[in-house]
């Protein structure tokens, strides 16, 4: 017991009671004996006092004094030793993977593909479980953009900052982001997580084959969220005050025209036994992403091996009940046998 602690050591204050009981005894008794004397009748006196046994009394006292002081130190919860116990425990972690691509500038879903985005993982993030995430950007190559925290408010600042112009090589190689996810996810070694993708699906380079299959070896699920329309939108392009100048031209000098890519969002999530939602005008479009991932991490416990001190205020609480026991069938009279 040389490693005893208390875990809520301003309890042993309470030690104070035991002694300010013994004082009140003291001047009770004191109070009780001038009484008696004030009859006058020494005989009398003898005789009312000879059925009284003062060893009693003072054993009496003696075990309502150890009583208060194991209560108090029962208050202060004693420990000593170290207990191990097998529990289950969450552990998950999300990767954001944002397509920061020029075609997200396209306005065929209000305000822009990218605004929406922003909007939609804002809603998502405030209504799927608590866990740790970060943030991916990717066009042509890809970067952690916020790195693993479980708060909202410190990821705000970093959600409300995705922009197209957040990477200069633009392009959309979305494999390359998949694998920097994973790289993430290994070196952590989180026992269960999954990939959030948020994008158009117009992907033109990088072997997407070959990285969802490394997904696969991993159980990571994508989840994707397809922003555009079949039909189509220009991309607006700016200046660098931001205001529009006219629209994305290829090569040729033709207008390009970017459109949404449902089928290769959709291959992506099928391929690793998640969900793919395409987003119209309404919020509640992403719900079964929310609902899908909060039941994966439900789902998510592990058993992990915990070690503890061990609480021995029971201890402390049987022997005083012990104790007030013997007072209180223990008579203060010669009498009673």
């Amino acid at each position: 017991m040389s490693d005893i602690q208390f875990q809520n050591p301003y309890a042993l204050a309470l030690l104070a009671l035991p002694i300010f009981f013994f004082l009140l005894m003291v001047v009770r008794g004191m109070a009780k004996m001038r009484a008696l004397r004030s009859i006058g009748d020494s005989d009398l006196l003898t005789r009312l006092m000879s059925q009284v046994s003062y060893t009693r009394r003072r054993i009496k006292a003696f075990l309502w004094l150890v009583m208060l002081i194991l209560l108090a130190i029962a208050a202060a919860r004693p420990t000593w030793g170290v207990s191990s116990e097998i529990v289950e425990v969450r552990d998950f972690d999300l990767y954001i993977i944002f397509d920061t691509s020029l075609s997200m500038d396209a306005q065929d879903v209000i305000p822009s593909r990218l605004e929406r985005g922003v909007l939609d993982l804002r809603y998502i993030l405030e209504n799927i479980e608590q866990m740790p995430f970060s943030i991916v950007l990717f066009a042509n190559q890809a970067v952690t953009y916020m790195p693993m925290t479980s708060s909202l408010d410190s990821a705000d600042v970093f959600i409300r900052g995705i922009e197209t112009s957040a990477l200069t090589a633009q392009g959309s190689n979305v494999a390359r982001a998949i694998q920097e996810v994973i790289v993430a996810y290994e070196e952590r070694g989180t026992a269960d997580g999954a990939i959030l993708l948020l994008s158009d699906g117009e992907f033109f380079s990088g072997d997407l084959s070959t990285t969802l299959e490394q997904a696969q070896l991993t159980n990571l699920p994508i989840y994707t969220i397809g922003y555009g329309t079949p039909e189509g939108s220009l991309i607006p392009t700016y200046d660098e005050t931001g205001a529009a100048v006219g629209f994305k031209l290829d090569g040729n000098g033709q207008t390009v025209v970017t459109r949404l890519d449902s089928e290769t969002l959709q291959r992506i999530s099928l391929a690793t036994d998640a969900v793919f939602v395409a987003v119209t005008d309404n919020t509640s479009d992403v719900n079964p992403i929310i609902e899908a991932i909060n039941n994966q991490y439900d789902n998510s416990f592990v058993e992990s091996v915990e070690n503890r001190r061990s609480e021995q205020f029971p201890i402390f609480i049987a022997i005083a009940l012990f104790m007030l026991s013997l007072e209180i069938v223990l008579p203060e009279t010669r009498g009673e046998q």
